[in-house]
Protein backbone atom coordinates (compact mmCIF):
# COMPACT_ATOMS: atom_id res chain seq x y z
CA UNK A 1 0.00 0.00 0.00
CA UNK A 2 1.36 3.55 -1.25
CA UNK A 3 2.13 6.03 1.49
CA UNK A 4 -0.73 7.79 2.84
CA UNK A 5 -3.01 5.62 1.05
CA UNK A 6 -5.02 3.87 3.89
CA UNK A 7 -5.66 8.00 5.50
CA UNK A 8 -6.60 8.95 1.87
CA UNK A 9 -9.11 5.78 1.75
CA UNK A 10 -10.54 6.31 4.95
CA UNK A 11 -11.02 9.81 4.05
CA UNK A 12 -13.04 9.15 1.33
CA UNK A 13 -15.07 6.32 3.16
CA UNK A 14 -15.44 8.82 5.44
CA UNK A 15 -17.35 10.95 3.27
CA UNK A 16 -19.70 8.29 2.21
CA UNK A 17 -18.02 6.93 -0.73
CA UNK A 18 -18.24 3.14 -1.39
CA UNK A 19 -14.69 1.35 -2.41
CA UNK A 20 -13.85 -1.58 -4.46
CA UNK A 21 -10.18 -2.82 -5.86
CA UNK A 22 -10.28 -4.21 -9.79
CA UNK A 23 -6.92 -5.49 -9.70
CA UNK A 24 -4.24 -7.68 -12.11
CA UNK A 25 -3.25 -9.59 -8.81
CA UNK A 26 -4.53 -13.26 -8.17
CA UNK A 27 -7.36 -13.24 -5.60
CA UNK A 28 -4.81 -15.25 -3.25
CA UNK A 29 -2.17 -11.84 -3.75
CA UNK A 30 -4.67 -9.42 -3.20
CA UNK A 31 -6.20 -11.04 0.18
CA UNK A 32 -2.31 -11.26 1.32
CA UNK A 33 -1.86 -7.45 1.19
CA UNK A 34 -4.92 -6.66 2.13
CA UNK A 35 -4.47 -8.93 5.06
CA UNK A 36 -0.70 -7.48 5.59
CA UNK A 37 -2.36 -3.91 6.07
CA UNK A 38 -5.63 -4.65 7.96
CA UNK A 39 -7.38 -3.22 4.81
CA UNK A 40 -9.97 -5.85 3.90
CA UNK A 41 -13.04 -3.59 5.60
CA UNK A 42 -12.41 -0.64 3.42
CA UNK A 43 -13.68 -2.31 0.21
CA UNK A 44 -17.32 -3.48 -0.78
CA UNK A 45 -16.19 -5.38 -3.49
CA UNK A 46 -12.99 -7.17 -5.42
CA UNK A 47 -12.42 -8.60 -8.84
CA UNK A 48 -8.75 -10.39 -9.67
CA UNK A 49 -7.38 -11.13 -12.64
CA UNK A 50 -8.39 -14.85 -12.14
CA UNK A 51 -11.91 -14.41 -11.36
CA UNK A 52 -12.56 -12.50 -14.56
CA UNK A 53 -10.69 -11.28 -17.41
CA UNK A 54 -8.03 -9.21 -17.14
CA UNK A 55 -7.75 -5.38 -17.63
CA UNK A 56 -8.46 -3.52 -20.14
CA UNK A 57 -11.12 -5.82 -21.23
CA UNK A 58 -14.17 -3.93 -18.93
CA UNK A 59 -15.53 -7.12 -17.21
CA UNK A 60 -13.82 -6.64 -14.07
CA UNK A 61 -15.29 -3.55 -13.33
CA UNK A 62 -18.33 -4.13 -15.10
CA UNK A 63 -19.05 -7.29 -12.49
CA UNK A 64 -18.07 -4.55 -9.92
CA UNK A 65 -20.77 -2.16 -10.76
CA UNK A 66 -23.51 -5.15 -11.04
CA UNK A 67 -22.53 -6.37 -7.68
CA UNK A 68 -22.84 -3.76 -6.02
CA UNK A 69 -25.67 -1.48 -7.96
CA UNK A 70 -22.88 1.39 -9.08
CA UNK A 71 -23.98 3.74 -11.64
CA UNK A 72 -20.78 3.98 -14.09
CA UNK A 73 -21.91 7.86 -14.21
CA UNK A 74 -21.12 7.68 -10.56
CA UNK A 75 -17.95 5.32 -10.29
CA UNK A 76 -14.21 6.73 -10.51
CA UNK A 77 -11.69 4.11 -11.50
CA UNK A 78 -8.41 5.22 -9.42
CA UNK A 79 -5.48 3.29 -10.94
CA UNK A 80 -1.55 3.61 -11.36
CA UNK A 81 -1.35 1.89 -14.62
CA UNK A 82 -2.09 2.44 -18.60
CA UNK A 83 -4.42 -0.64 -18.11
CA UNK A 84 -6.36 0.79 -15.68
CA UNK A 85 -7.07 3.67 -17.82
CA UNK A 86 -7.91 1.86 -20.47
CA UNK A 87 -10.29 -0.56 -18.16
CA UNK A 88 -11.90 2.69 -16.95
CA UNK A 89 -12.74 4.00 -20.75
CA UNK A 90 -13.76 0.70 -21.77
CA UNK A 91 -16.38 0.26 -18.90
CA UNK A 92 -17.86 3.30 -19.33
CA UNK A 93 -16.44 5.18 -15.70
CA UNK A 94 -13.93 8.22 -15.06
CA UNK A 95 -10.06 7.62 -14.96
CA UNK A 96 -7.80 8.69 -12.41
CA UNK A 97 -4.17 8.35 -12.64
CA UNK A 98 -2.36 8.22 -9.69
CA UNK A 99 1.53 9.75 -11.04
CA UNK A 100 3.36 7.53 -7.76
CA UNK A 101 2.55 4.25 -8.90
CA UNK A 102 3.60 2.16 -11.65
CA UNK A 103 3.77 4.80 -14.34
CA UNK A 104 4.59 8.07 -15.46
CA UNK A 105 1.59 10.53 -15.33
CA UNK A 106 2.51 11.00 -19.08
CA UNK A 107 1.74 7.48 -20.08
CA UNK A 108 -1.27 7.54 -18.33
CA UNK A 109 -2.70 10.82 -19.65
CA UNK A 110 -2.35 9.36 -22.81
CA UNK A 111 -4.32 6.23 -21.93
CA UNK A 112 -7.16 8.03 -21.00
CA UNK A 113 -6.85 9.97 -17.83
CA UNK A 114 -8.54 12.16 -16.62
CA UNK A 115 -6.74 14.17 -13.94
CA UNK A 116 -2.60 12.66 -12.62
CA UNK A 117 -2.70 13.38 -9.11
CA UNK A 118 0.96 13.46 -7.61
CA UNK A 119 -0.11 12.16 -3.97
CA UNK A 120 -2.84 10.97 -1.68
CA UNK A 121 -3.90 14.76 -0.72
CA UNK A 122 -4.31 15.51 -4.16
CA UNK A 123 -6.11 12.51 -5.18
CA UNK A 124 -8.83 13.09 -2.14
CA UNK A 125 -9.21 16.88 -2.96
CA UNK A 126 -9.42 16.12 -6.26
CA UNK A 127 -12.26 13.39 -5.38
CA UNK A 128 -14.10 15.67 -3.62
CA UNK A 129 -14.24 18.34 -5.84
CA UNK A 130 -15.94 15.99 -8.33
CA UNK A 131 -18.42 14.94 -6.38
CA UNK A 132 -19.38 18.16 -4.41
Amino acid sequence: MYPGARDGLEQLIGRGMQLAVATGKSRRGLDDELDIHDAGALFVASRTSDMTQSKPHPQMLLEILHETGFSPDNTIMVGDSALDMQLAQNAGVLGIGVGFGAELETDLVDSGASFCAQTWPELVRHIEGLVA
